[in-house]
């Protein structure tokens, strides 16, 4: 199978310290595709959720001051219900 695969061959040289360095990138390399996606949205979502909560800090309302909902008019004026009731009727 190493033969075939000769990039999973492990090196076996002591020589090379220069491999400790990038030992980090070498080990996302040996990743599986799926772990490397998942780490990959994971890093993502950090940098979106970052990104709203430095947002919503900056545009924070007063707290002071509660928020006023509008008021809904469901009520209907006498001259609509008379002209529903007629026309129902014909």
């Amino acid at each position: 199978l190493l033969d075939v695969l000769p990039s999973k061959r492990r090196h076996e040289d002591d020589s090379d310290l220069s491999g400790e360095s990038s030992g980090d990138d070498q080990d996302e390399l040996d990743l599986p595709t799926h772990k490397r996606h998942k780490k990959m949205e994971k890093q993502a979502y950090h940098q979106w959720k970052s990104s709203v909560l430095s947002s919503n800090k900056q545009t924070k309302p007063d707290p002071t001051k509660p928020r006023k909902q509008a008021q809904l008019n469901f009520k209907k004026k006498p001259s609509e219900i008379a002209l529903e009731v007629s026309s129902v009727a014909n």
